[in-house]
């Protein structure tokens, strides 16, 4: 357990990064709606790129080292 809300606050958005990075297929980028009063739940989202969608672009953009000559 932690000793202060912020440590556990942390902790809970590491883990969500965590499984979204490498869990998530996609991530579904929503634009957030007004803020509502009293509201439940968490309101962090990850923001990136999922493991998944890292190894398609190295896949697609992959290019092999030309040799050359000095």
């Amino acid at each position: 357990y932690f000793d202060t809300r912020d440590e556990c606050k942390n902790f809970w958005k590491k883990c969500i990064e965590y499984h979204a990075f490498f869990r998530c297929v996609t991530i579904q980028r929503l634009h957030r709606s007004k803020k509502k009063l009293l509201a439940g739940g968490s309101s962090f989202r990850y923001h990136g790129r999922t493991q998944k969608e890292i190894t398609e672009y190295a896949r697609e953009n992959y290019t092999k080292n030309r040799s050359f000559t000095r």
